[in-house]
């Protein structure tokens, strides 16, 4: 038995590090492509809406050569739309990352397990306790939320197990009855006090400034620990026995990834609301693009944010003279994908 496992662990780490060797040269390239196609849609976010700004007109706006009433425009609406879009899509697609690695399931991800609607049950509730603006509510409810649901999910169902099933079943279940929750508690307010509620449960990026802070800064902490993680999470990819002969603790490194996802979820959907499939979406793309079933963290990162950055600039271009949340752009999508993955993967 002994000789068979060393021949079996010899085979598993020979096909690790020769598909690392051949794919390093196309994960770099994949990187570089991901993020000029960020920069590019950050540009395109600043200079596309109702008031449409070309790029010479961008930079003399942006360095005060010229004294222009759209200065105004960039700085106070779509810049901190764009860092909202930009920071919050970065935190769900490595959350996502995080999650379909420790659950070795695709499909699991924060929207679909009920953590985004658990920190979103959480901030609507501290609204109508506190009762003042929505914008007054700290940013931390979220995180709370999150952790809580979380936590009642793994104990229902007694962990994550293997390939994940029970657990993105449950979760699944969560996230229904608390979708129907929050619908209840937007259905009994002020009519006033509703319309706002909705649009940010929807995924509405507008004047999220306030927010700003925390997420930058939660997102500068936990995006290092997890780049310094992806090693051992990718290593959770392996047979478990196998896994920890190669040294790893599993159940340690999966609670460690799940923590992390945790936290990021909670943070994004403080400022943008429970955005739907882009944290299911944006680590399969990456690792479609990437090939042998890789992981990366920091693709996953990337491509989120470009998601997140496409679905809020097109719902300011789509209708005349209206404005569709981002989220309900990610909804749209998202199930076309959905449908696209599960036949891909018949």
């Amino acid at each position: 038995m002994g000789a068979h496992m060393e021949t079996i662990l010899g085979h598993q780490t020979d096909l690790i590090e020769s598909k690392g060797l051949t794919a390093d040269g196309r994960a770099r390239w994949i990187g570089l492509t991901v993020a000029l196609l960020l920069i590019l849609s950050i540009l395109a976010s600043l200079m596309l809406g109702a008031v449409s700004i070309s790029g010479a007109e961008l930079l003399s706006v942006w360095t005060h050569s010229v004294k222009d009433p759209r200065l105004e425009l960039l700085y106070a609406f779509r810049w901190p739309r764009v860092q909202a879009a930009v920071f919050a899509g970065a935190a769900l697609g490595v959350a996502g990352c995080l999650m379909q690695a420790v659950s070795h399931n695709k499909l699991a991800s924060p929207d679909m397990l009920g953590v985004n609607e658990g920190a979103a049950f959480a901030i609507l509730v501290g609204f109508l306790i506190s009762s003042i603006s929505l914008l007054a509510v700290d940013w931390w409810i979220g995180v709370l939320g999150s952790a809580l649901t979380l936590a009642v999910i793994l104990v229902v169902a007694k962990g994550v197990g293997w390939h994940g099933q029970r657990f993105i079943v449950v979760g699944l279940g969560f996230s229904v009855l608390l979708r129907a929750a929050i619908e209840l508690m937007l259905s009994r307010q002020e009519l006033s006090h509703a319309s706002a509620l909705y649009l940010w449960s929807m995924g509405y990026l507008s004047s999220r400034s306030y927010q700003l802070s925390p997420l930058i800064w939660g997102c500068a902490i936990l995006l290092p620990l997890a780049l310094l993680s992806q090693r051992a999470v990718a290593l959770l990819r392996l047979d478990t026995q196998i896994a920890s002969t190669l040294g790893l603790n599993v159940q340690r490194t999966q609670l460690w990834g799940l923590c992390l996802a945790m936290l990021l979820c909670g943070l994004a959907v403080g400022v943008c609301g429970p955005m739907a499939f882009v944290a299911l979406a944006a680590p399969v793309v990456i690792g479609f693009l990437w090939g042998h079933g890789r992981i990366s963290i920091f693709g996953s990162a990337l491509l989120g944010a470009c998601m997140v950055l496409w679905a809020d600039t097109l719902g300011r271009l789509i209708l005349p003279n209206q404005e569709l949340p981002a989220g309900v752009a990610c909804h749209i999508l998202g199930g076309l994908f959905v449908l696209w993955l599960l036949w891909r993967d018949r």
